[in-house]
C-alpha cells in the first residue's frame, strides 16, 4: 500500500470518526433533559433527614414507607440501602424499593434472620 493510499485511508477514518462524534452530540442535544432525581436519608420512624427533591415520607406500617418526591420519578432508577436500626447497629436486614405512581417510591425493610418487616434507617436515591 502506498503512502498516499495510507494517508487517504487515515484521513477518511478520521473524517468518519468526527462525523460520528458530531452526530452523537447532536442527537444527545435534541433529547429531552432528564429530571434531576433526588435522594434522602430517612430514619426508622419515617423522619426525613437530609434530602434533595423529597417532599415527604409516610411511615405506613412496620417496615413500610412511602417516599414522595417533588417531581415525577417514573423514568428514574431507584436505589435503597439500609442504614441500620440505630446509631451503632449492625443488625442484618433487607430492603426493597419500587415506584408507586409518578412521584412516590414504596420502600420495604426486613430483618435478615426472620424476613419479617422491621423498621430500619435507610438511604434512598432516584437517579434519572
Amino acid at each position: 500500500m502506498s503512502v498516499q493510499t495510507r494517508t487517504l485511508a487515515a484521513s477518511l477514518a478520521i473524517a468518519a470518526g468526527l462525523l460520528t462524534v458530531h452526530t452523537t452530540i447532536a442527537s444527545a442535544q435534541s433529547q429531552p433533559q432528564a429530571a434531576n432525581g433526588g435522594w434522602a436519608v430517612i430514619r426508622s420512624d419515617g423522619t426525613l433527614g437530609r434530602n434533595s427533591n423529597v417532599a415527604k415520607v409516610e411511615h405506613v406500617s412496620t417496615g413500610v414507607y412511602m417516599v414522595t418526591f417533588s417531581q415525577d420519578i417514573s423514568d428514574c432508577a431507584m436505589t435503597a440501602t439500609l442504614g441500620g436500626k440505630g446509631k451503632n447497629s449492625t443488625l442484618p436486614g433487607y430492603i426493597v424499593v419500587g415506584k408507586h405512581g409518578k412521584g412516590t417510591a414504596r420502600v420495604g425493610t426486613f430483618l435478615g434472620v426472620t424476613l419479617l418487616p422491621a423498621d430500619f434507617n435507610f438511604n434512598l436515591v432516584a437517579t434519572c
